[in-house]
């Protein structure tokens, strides 16, 4: 019988049990030796406070309703009823939101400390305050004041803190709780901007102000009270090789070009939506239809905000940053020079509200990609304020550009200038460990890095485990992931150098012969069915104007919707609707017959023979990928990853 106090040195209880059988303690293996690493239980995440989304989906739609988008319905009525000019009451707004954006930086900083309960819940009380003064003021200087301290509760409660409480809270699947926050958030017009047209007709503006501020409080105070109650995670460890301290991250270059270029890119944003109605006016076309334009891309920035978890898998930072603005500079560019029919601007304005909704979460999730969260109240409140600034900015600087330059179809074109040079100084904002992640990370962790120590769970090691720490376990999620695009394994884990080995299943031999033009066939796809999105409503455009704009919608929400588990590498949980694989291929089908009838129809024959051409090369190179998507489930993450 063995000592039960005989030391040993095995872990685990099986080690230990042969450990004492009478042959004495286990030696540790020397280092070098090669060892499989026991497969553990893997650890629980973190409990997430179930009522912290749906608090700061319904305090978005009230605070951004009121405090926003209620102003503009009531401008005209306090300029009549005031005799206060439209432009010095226009002044007031736009300070409010540059002392949103300056004190966004200390609320961040209270965040990252603290969280968020107090800072909200104080913001909410702020603005229901700062509105009753505002309905109260006697003249402008008070008039000022109230919306100074309209300002404060901004930067207390709109979209940064919120998206500093979900990051710390959600993460590291943070990108879909920003993604349902923002989707409220565009709620918010739709539900308050009529709201206070009818209170309007009833009452004057001061009442409707006190109003308002009642619904602001009754709503928001509480829901940040009790909802924002949850303790507050420790900072999760800054990402290695990245600048350890805030003040050394402001002061990086990839920081200051970054702050830049999403400044140029929030000014010419706002300036195109405050100036689109005048540039179709002016183009001929009524108010109402200019109306209907501008409201469709508001439809568009909705749904364009579904679209973004999925880019952010399939792209990096930097070259996401680039992207957005480019497709933003482009957007503007064709308001610019195409002056009709009409359907086709309004195919062109949902395609920037669908640019304008990325844009909105891609700066939510902007240090997160390349600095991870540890300070993420600091850094985003920082990156905010200029942002904010030049989008407050932007309709003076419109509004006074406009007649120099010639009219606005000119300053459209100043404009995507200005937004193509946002993308030029975003090709400088990598930090080459977060540049080349898709968001929803978290961490900054460089992709590559990633894929390749979690894509071969099994690979022995030649490092002896240490005793303090015990070896690395492969969770689900790791061992279901596709294995490094080229290299890939064999079945004892070692990487091959030419050709398929023996060991690869048939399958998978299909696919390495693919493999050549995998990476041809993402660019392909997306020329095709931004062709689609062009050619389509244009070819129906003169038989119905809401058959064309349904067109386009129809497209893109099926492509944002509509997604296979394992494509791509995308897990369940983060597809809006799993589909099987052969819908999946339906929809690209769908997009390639759309962009080929509707270019014949529609185009000159040149251009139409070059869509088909791009559609046919289309075709053939995503024959790899709809083997896999076509085969059984169990096989689909066997796909190649193949970034967009």
């Amino acid at each position: 019988m063995t000592d039960r106090n005989t030391p040993t040195t095995g872990t685990g209880t099986g080690e230990g049990a042969e450990a004492g059988t009478g042959a004495g303690p286990v030696p540790t293996p020397p280092t070098g030796t090669r060892r499989r690493p026991r497969s553990q239980p893997q650890p629980r995440p973190p409990s997430r406070p179930r009522a912290v989304l749906p608090a700061l989906c319904a305090t978005q739609i009230a605070g951004w309703g009121v405090l926003y988008y209620a102003f503009p319905v009531l401008n005209p009525e306090i300029t009549a009823a005031t005799g206060w000019s439209g432009t010095a009451t226009m002044a007031a707004f736009s300070l409010a939101l540059i002392v949103s954006g300056v004190a966004g930086m200390q609320v961040g900083r209270i965040i990252d400390r603290r969280g968020p309960r107090a800072v909200m819940t104080a913001g909410s009380v702020a603005g229901a305050v700062g509105l009753a003064t505002i309905a109260a003021a006697p003249n402008l200087p008070v008039f000022f004041a109230g919306w100074v301290l309209a300002g404060f509760a901004m930067a207390s409660t709109f979209y940064q803190p919120a998206f500093a409480a979900l990051t710390r809270w959600y993460a590291p699947d943070h990108v879909r709780a920003l993604t349902i926050v923002t989707l409220a958030g565009g709620l918010a017009s739709t539900v308050f901007a009529p709201l206070t047209a009818v209170l309007a007709d009833h009452l004057t503006w001061r009442t409707t102000y006190l109003v308002l501020a009642g619904v602001l409080a009754a709503v928001t105070v509480p829901a940040h009270a009790l909802a924002l109650r949850a303790p507050w995670p420790p900072a999760p460890p800054a990402p290695a090789d990245t600048d350890a301290t805030p003040r050394a991250v402001v002061r990086s270059r990839p920081f200051l070009l970054l702050s830049l270029a999403l400044a140029l890119s929030a000014f010419a944003m706002y300036a195109v939506v405050v100036t689109l109605v005048p540039l179709l006016v002016e183009r001929g076309y009524t108010t109402s239809q200019a109306a209907w334009a501008l409201g469709l891309g508001g439809a568009g920035q909705t749904l364009g905000r579904t679209l973004y978890a999925t880019l952010a898998r399939r792209t990096g930072a930097t070259a996401r940053t680039v992207a957005l603005t480019a497709l933003g500079g482009l957007t503007t560019a064709a308001f610019a020079v195409v002056p009709g029919p009409y359907a086709l601007l309004v195919a062109v304005s949902v395609v920037a509200g669908v640019v304008r909704g990325n844009l909105t979460l891609l700066q939510a999730t902007a240090v997160t990609d390349r600095w991870g969260a540890t300070h993420y109240g600091r850094l985003s409140g920082t990156l905010n304020a200029p942002a904010m600034a030049a989008s407050a900015l932007a309709p003076f600087a419109a509004a006074l550009l406009a007649p120099p330059l010639g009219g606005t179809p000119r300053l459209f074109a100043l404009l995507a200038a200005l937004a193509l040079t946002a993308a030029a100084f975003g090709t400088g904002t990598g930090t080459g460990t977060g540049a080349g992640t898709g968001a929803g990370t978290g961490t900054g962790t460089d992709t590559d890095t990633a894929a390749s120590t979690d894509a071969h769970p099994d690979t022995e090691t030649d490092a002896a485990p240490t005793p303090t720490s015990a070896p690395r376990t492969p969770t689900r999620k790791a061992r279901d992931r596709p294995r490094p695009r080229l290299c890939p394994a064999t079945a004892e884990g070692h990487p091959a150098t030419i050709g398929p080995p023996a060991q690869l299943s048939s399958k998978r031999s299909q696919l390495w012969d693919g493999l050549h033009v995998i990476h041809l066939a993402d660019p392909l796809r997306f020329l095709v069915m931004l062709a689609a999105w062009v050619a389509t409503p244009w070819a129906l455009a003169p038989h119905s104007v809401l058959l064309a704009v349904a067109s386009v919608l129809l497209l893109v929400a099926a492509l944002a919707l509509f997604a296979t588990p394992g494509d791509h590498g995308m897990d369940r949980e983060k597809i809006l609707v799993p589909v099987p694989g052969a819908v999946t291929v339906a929809v690209v089908l769908l997009h390639l017959a759309a962009a080929v009838v509707s270019s014949w129809t529609a185009w000159p024959t040149w251009a139409a023979v070059a869509v088909t051409v791009l559609a046919a090369a289309s075709l053939i190179a995503e024959q790899p990928r709809w083997r896999a998507l076509l085969a059984p489930p169990d096989r689909h993450r066997d796909a190649p990853p193949t970034p967009l």
